[in-house]
């Protein structure tokens, strides 16, 4: 049983760390765009429009991978 448990808690903090690998590379990819942004001289309009769907993309993509682990819970 403990062995169970140790398993199930193991695969939960494996979970939160790669969400959280995820969420930090998301929040990467969101700054060097906006510097881009900037770069171009683009309106916050064009932020809106562009920008931030493809965010939402990227973060989409992200998420899955932190559930894609084997988990070992009954």
């Amino acid at each position: 049983m403990r062995l169970t448990l140790y398993a199930c808690v193991n695969d939960a903090q494996h979970v939160r760390k790669e969400w959280g690998i995820g969420e930090k590379e998301c929040w990467n990819r969101w700054k060097t765009i906006r510097k881009q942004v900037r770069k171009t001289g683009r309106t916050c309009q064009f932020s809106m429009k562009i920008v931030l769907p493809v965010v939402i993309f990227l973060h989409i993509q992200v998420v899955p991978l932190a559930y894609s682990q084997k988990s070992n819970m009954p």
